[in-house]
């Protein structure tokens, strides 16, 4: 094997494709379109809702309890105080409405009672349209045997609002649980201290605290391995062909080896990739500057 000739096949390689314009582009844009993945969805669920979500509830059980509570569990732990509402005078079946603020903005809720299923009728046709108008961003029912319903009917005017919804499940299915336990007889205090739940404390053999980074590096590096095998497996099949095509093939092999034209290939290729990588690792050591 004659080191010069493999040295020079290497740097051709090499400076070949690191001066290309889809090499510069593609080490430029990579991390960009890799960030915008990782940050678009997050932002896309914090600002896809509205900074206040109006939910309008048609209850048919008759009893304020249930929407006291969802009211109480919506509102933060920190800002909780007293309900100012329960000290307005509120007319026998005029709407009550209550604003809160919650993680993802402020909640208003309003709960209409109903009378009679005639009535739901003509509420729901009324809510769709003050939906359609963006008077509320939702409005769902209560019925009366909802202590024993599996499934609630939700509408919503944007069904992708997935932390509202997710803000709003957990609170009523908590209210609920809670409502069966007091009608059970039983104090809902006790009830929670007998059914809490603990969290592992997990750490590793040097007592180190592990939050999943170690499955979190393994798996990036795994994504690593994966990408480069397939990126510049396939380089390097396409080096061949297209000096297969040009004809320089015969001049190569003229004057080396297949064997030290495959290995120049190799090796040049991977520096290539190795360039890569670093210019990311040094792009992502800046930004975390």
């Amino acid at each position: 094997m004659t080191i010069d000739k493999l040295k020079a096949i290497i740097r051709r390689e090499y400076l070949t494709r690191v001066r290309s314009r889809g090499f510069i582009i593609g080490t430029i844009v990579s991390p960009i379109l890799m960030i915008a993945i990782a940050l678009v969805p997050m932002l896309v669920v914090r600002l896809g809702g509205s900074d206040t979500y109006r939910v309008a509830i048609l209850d048919q059980t008759g009893d304020a309890t249930l929407f006291d509570r969802l009211n109480n569990l919506l509102q933060p732990q920190k800002e909780k105080g007293p309900d100012l509402t329960d000290k307005l005078p509120i007319e026998p079946g005029s709407p009550r409405v209550s604003g809160l603020s919650g993680d993802r903005g402020r909640y208003l809720l309003e709960r209409i009672p109903v009378a009679s299923e005639e009535s739901l009728k003509s509420l729901q046709e009324d809510l769709a349209g003050r939906v359609a108008r963006d008077e509320i961003d939702a409005w769902m029912i209560l019925p009366a045997d909802v202590l024993q319903a599996e499934k609630l009917s939700y509408f919503a005017k944007n069904v992708g609002d997935f932390e509202g919804r997710r803000q709003i499940g957990d609170a009523l299915n908590r209210a609920l649980i809670e409502r069966r336990v007091n009608l059970a007889g039983l104090r809902t205090e006790d009830v929670r201290n007998l059914t809490r739940e603990i969290t592992l404390d997990i750490r590793n053999q040097r007592g180190e605290e592990e939050r999943g980074q170690t499955f979190m590096l393994a798996f990036a590096l795994l994504m690593i391995i994966y990408v480069t095998i397939l990126v510049y497996g396939v380089m390097v099949m396409r080096g061949v062909i297209e000096e297969k095509q040009s004809r320089i093939v015969e001049v190569l092999l003229s004057s080396v080896r297949p064997f030290e034209l495959m290995l120049g290939k190799l090796i040049g290729i991977g520096l290539v990739g190795l360039t890569q990588y670093l210019a990311w690792v040094l792009f992502g050591l800046i930004i975390s500057i």
